[in-house]
C-alpha cells in the first residue's frame, strides 16, 4: 500500500457543529492528526493508535491495522465520522500497486548491491 493509502478513508466531523474537521486517507495523515489535531482524551486507544501508525509507517505493521486502531480511538473519543472510498477509481489502485511493486524491486536491487562487511581475524604483526 503506497504511502499507507487506506482503501476506505475517514471523514471526521465535530458532533456539535457538524463541521468537517479532517479527511484521513493514509496512515501518515492519521498519525499527523493524532499528534497535531487530537482534541479527545489521550487514553489507551489513542496511545495504541499512535504506536500502530508509527509501526505501520516503519513497515513493521499493516496499514489496515493502523486504520483499525485509528478508528477505535476516534470512536472512543466520540468524534463523528463517515467512511469514503479512498481510491478514486480502479486506475488509482493499479497505479498504487505498480509503484509499490517497483519500489520493492528497486529496494531489493539496492540491498543486493550493498557491499557486505566481512569480519576478518586480526593478522599478527611481527
Amino acid at each position: 500500500m503506497i504511502s499507507g493509502l487506506w482503501k476506505m478513508g475517514v471523514v471526521l466531523f465535530d458532533r456539535r457543529s457538524g463541521k468537517e474537521i479532517a479527511k484521513i486517507r493514509t496512515t501518515r495523515e492519521a498519525g499527523e492528526f493524532l499528534l497535531d489535531k487530537w482534541s479527545g482524551e489521550r487514553c489507551a486507544s489513542y496511545r495504541k493508535a499512535v504506536v500502530t501508525c508509527v509501526t505501520a509507517m516503519r513497515g513493521d505493521a499493516l496499514h489496515e491495522t493502523a486504520a483499525t486502531a485509528f478508528i477505535s480511538a476516534i470512536i472512543q473519543a466520540n468524534y463523528g465520522f463517515n467512511f469514503f472510498e479512498a481510491y478514486w477509481d480502479v486506475f488509482d489502485l493499479e497505479i498504487s500497486r505498480a509503484v509499490d511493486a517497483a519500489f520493492k524491486e528497486d529496494y531489493s536491487l539496492f540491498a543486493a548491491q550493498s557491499p557486505a562487511v566481512q569480519a576478518q581475524a586480526p593478522t599478527p604483526s611481527h
